[in-house]
């Protein structure tokens, strides 16, 4: 598996204590880390088809199962040194789920909305991939965005990231939506 994303702001500090540069390689790579994962599997990646079915890959379901799986058969993954993928920030929408109260007061009082990229300039670009690799490709320092959510520190990547109260009223709400049937499937 090889990561053609940027990395995320918000977990800058632990990204620059568990990701290293290796020039052997040309790439990034997760050392030390308790994550459950990201340092052999993500679900964004790019893979090597005959060395899947060499080992006979089934997809899991869950990002962690095939964390696990893929430790098992291949060494750590690495990341691009020039990724290309990045999630698009403070969207309003996530995953097909439930809107529940606590999302939408999110997404109002996050303004959250599309913010499509803006295309890197000839310029841009040549700082990018000539920068010292010991600098990592973190998304809020190489990329900008149209417009600018409300909050301008790390970009959002869920309407309720970093709200406790928010979160907890989400939970309680969706656990009562599954107690009484409402807005399932049937």
């Amino acid at each position: 598996f090889l990561n053609p994303t940027f990395l995320k702001g918000i977990r800058r500090n632990r990204e620059i204590s568990t990701i290293k540069y290796d020039e052997s390689y040309g790439a990034y790579f997760r050392t030390h880390s308790k994550q459950s994962v990201g340092t052999f599997y993500s679900d964004i990646v790019i893979a090597n088809i005959p060395r899947l079915k060499a080992v006979n890959w089934q997809f899991g379901n869950r990002e962690n199962r095939n964390e696990e799986v893929a430790k098992k058969h291949f060494s750590a993954m690495p990341y691009m040194e020039n990724p290309f993928v990045m999630w698009l920030p403070n969207v309003p929408a996530y995953r097909g789920k439930v809107k529940t109260l606590a999302l939408k007061i999110a997404e109002k009082k996050f303004n959250c909305k599309l913010y499509p990229f803006n295309l890197l300039t000839v310029d841009q670009s040549y700082h990018f991939i000539e920068r010292d690799k010991s600098t990592l490709p973190i998304a809020e320092d190489f990329l900008s965005i149209q417009g600018q959510p409300k909050d301008k520190g790390p970009w959002r990547y869920h309407p309720l990231q970093g709200t406790f109260f928010l979160k907890q009223l989400n939970s309680i709400e969706l656990k009562l939506k599954k107690l009484f049937g409402i807005g399932q499937a049937r």
